[in-house]
């Protein structure tokens, strides 16, 4: 389903303080599998929109997936993904569903929920944060960033729940201080579940409004950037672009994915990584240079790679 939108003249502005913002709120939820984000989504937009299974850790949904509705007067759009954290997805797969994500949140999410479930202990959601500033930037965690409390009804009332979390939980608390103690917790049903949609969208306008009144805008592509550094460099060459044997631009490629698989199997906060990303870099670009064709000429020394 594509995105909704309405125009300017057609309703009030989301933000009364930044004009030019759209009136629509774009969404992404973000978490581990059976985090309740399908369930989160569905209780924003006050109806069955997401597939959920109810007290399930089994992944329910596969694809990235939006839906948007009218909440409170305004038109919000959620966009629920997958876990990309955690799961057995192939790289090639949490990728492309990345890139979904980003495609259609465009031109860029005003909020991402990170959905952490307070009936459970919380083992990766930091590490999974880690990931998401890597994937999207700093700015991403730093500034648009909210911590969605769910599963709360499985300990009682609102008020149980936050006693439960202060006194109690300093790994729930450590997750929203990385979110610069941005959090929320969710409610289901009736009157109290409205107010607390309610109350979510009014944490959201805030942290917008902190952030300088607009949406996160997504940064580009590896591939995007790939291309423009070539344009660059064909510019810079008088537009002519080199002239290479079959394959050869392979090298690019290679080094792309020895970085994505490396970055996938090592935390960026790791202080092995940039070690680990050097040393496969290092091994892909030697292999990769004994397949070309050799010239005659006097020979070449390799490019020497900083520690």
């Amino acid at each position: 389903m594509g995105k909704v939108s309405i125009s300017e003249e057609d309703a009030p502005s989301l933000f009364p303080s930044a004009p030019s913002v759209s009136p629509e709120l774009r969404l992404v939820l973000l978490g581990l599998s059976g985090s309740g984000k399908s369930s989160a989504g569905n209780i924003i937009l006050g109806r069955e929109e997401f597939l959920s299974l109810n007290h399930s850790r089994t992944a329910v949904t596969q694809e990235c997936e939006i839906k948007a509705a009218t909440v409170a007067g305004r038109q919000v759009s959620v966009v629920d993904t997958p876990d990309w954290f955690f799961s057995e997805r192939p790289l090639e797969d949490v990728q492309d569903q990345i890139s979904t994500c980003k495609l259609l949140s465009s031109p860029g999410p005003h909020a991402m929920l990170l959905c952490v479930p307070v009936d459970r202990p919380v083992a990766s959601e930091l590490q999974a944060l880690e990931a998401v500033a890597h994937a999207f930037g700093a700015g991403a965690v730093e500034s648009h960033t909210l911590v969605l409390f769910t599963h709360g009804d499985r300990l009682g009332t609102s008020e149980a729940v936050e006693e439960h979390i202060v006194s109690r939980r300093e790994d729930l608390l450590a997750v929203t201080e990385r979110c610069g103690g941005r959090h929320h917790l969710l409610e289901r049903g009736g009157e109290a579940g409205g107010a607390s949609v309610r109350e979510l969208l009014e944490k959201i306008e805030d942290m917008v409004r902190k952030a300088g009144g607009t949406f996160y805008p997504w940064p580009p592509s590896r591939e995007t950037k790939a291309q423009g550094e070539e344009e660059k460099a064909v510019r810079m060459r008088g537009g002519k672009k080199d002239e290479l044997e079959p394959g050869h631009r392979d090298g690019l490629s290679i080094l792309m994915d020895v970085v994505l698989i490396t970055t996938a199997d090592v935390l960026p906060s790791s202080d092995l990584f940039p070690s680990i990303v050097c040393y496969s870099i290092s091994l892909k670009l030697r292999l990769w240079a004994e397949t070309l064709p050799r010239k005659a000429g006097p020979p070449r020394r390799a490019p020497h790679l900083a520690n």
